[in-house]
């Protein structure tokens, strides 16, 4: 997994500085690494909050709490991020059918009072879908990563999919979304997370190319999709994967 092609896979050093305060892009692995509290946010959508990994169905059942999707990737990283400091907090901010505009408006709401150490921030399939233009979704995940960095945090990039769309790969899925009156391809939407990392130093998981380069070496991957845009469980195990990788942790 560590040669799939346009994945980084180590946690990248040298970070751009960003508006508001200084940042220090290794603060939160020192605390990690020294046993003081250190705080993650997971900001994102469907594939944040934890569709459809196991607790899933509990979740809907139970005011669609997110504590209880113990297969999301989520709580895999927080327990993984546990075992490693018992002080580690992990907060699952994901919120199923949001888009960057959303996320932007409730920022204060749903990152600012935790103070995080690190964010770890993914959207664009319902921005895609709803549809919101690409120089909007991107002005306002820059305007996401800026509001982090004026609290102090690190950011880390993560890319979801991939798609199963009637424009482009279907990947076996048997009722691919069909897509053709849409503005742009999902696809360009993970490239501007390419970009945003690119431009501003920071690390990115690209969990779709990973999927992408299992899939390129023949392993099919026709029953993984529990819809056109979601998988199941092994879904959310590549991207806890694929971010701890990226962490290196």
């Amino acid at each position: 997994m560590r040669e799939a092609e346009g994945y980084v896979p180590e946690y990248e050093r040298t970070v751009h500085a960003m508006s508001g305060k200084t940042n220090d892009s290794l603060n939160w692995r020192r605390k990690l690494t020294n046993g003081e509290p250190v705080t993650v946010v997971a900001l994102g959508d469907s594939w944040t909050y934890g569709s459809v990994a196991e607790g899933w169905y509990e979740a809907r059942e139970s005011a669609m709490n997110p504590e209880l999707i113990r297969g999301s990737w989520v709580m895999q990283l927080r327990r993984r991020l546990q075992q490693l400091n018992p002080q580690a907090v992990v907060v699952n901010s994901g919120k199923g059918g949001w888009t960057a505009p959303q996320a932007l408006e409730a920022f204060d709401a749903l990152v600012t009072p935790h103070q995080p150490d690190l964010l770890l921030l993914n959207y664009g399939i319902n921005d895609w879908k709803r549809p919101i233009s690409l120089e909007r979704y991107r002005a306002d995940m820059e305007r996401i990563l800026d509001k982090a960095g004026e609290l102090g945090s690190a950011s880390v990039l993560w890319t979801s999919g991939p798609v199963s769309a009637q424009s482009g790969e279907t990947y076996g899925w048997h009722s691919p979304m069909k897509d053709d009156g849409f503005p742009e391809p999902f696809a360009r939407f993970n490239d501007t997370l390419r970009e945003l990392a690119a431009e501003r130093g920071l690390p990115l998981a690209d969990a779709e190319r990973w999927i992408e380069a299992e899939w390129r070496e023949g392993t099919d991957i026709s029953g993984w999709f529990y819809d056109s845009i979601h998988f199941l469980q092994i879904g959310h195990d590549r991207i806890f994967a694929c971010i701890c990788e990226t962490l290196d942790i």
